[in-house]
């Protein structure tokens, strides 16, 4: 974990005390290997995809696993949740409509 990640709030123990302090006792974070996990009541998952998306800028995969590019573009886009570090951040070209398909 670099300086700059630690700072920017999504080292894996900030993030683990930064749940804990948004979303009480029940919320249960772990950290392991350097990963997050949180098990969040689903009465709140829609808050705890705001609080992703409005607080924290989330290390990108992307230049570890190549796969992760599109999957991060997509869950940028649809959700507005920062992937740090991303290698090609522009958003992916979807329809603003829900019923036309994504472009093929």
């Amino acid at each position: 974990m670099d300086a700059r990640s630690a700072r920017a709030g999504w080292a894996p123990e900030q993030i683990g005390s930064r749940i804990a302090a948004r979303f009480g006792a029940g919320a249960v974070s772990d950290v392991s290997h350097g990963t997050v996990t949180a098990d969040i009541a689903p009465q709140r998952w829609l808050e705890s995809l705001t609080f992703a998306r409005d607080e924290l800028d989330l290390p990108s995969a992307a230049k570890v696993f190549g796969g992760a590019d599109v999957h991060e573009r997509e869950t940028a886009k649809q959700f507005g949740i920062r992937f740090a570090g991303h290698p090609d951040p522009p958003p992916l070209p979807l329809s603003a409509d829900p019923g036309v398909p994504p472009p093929r």
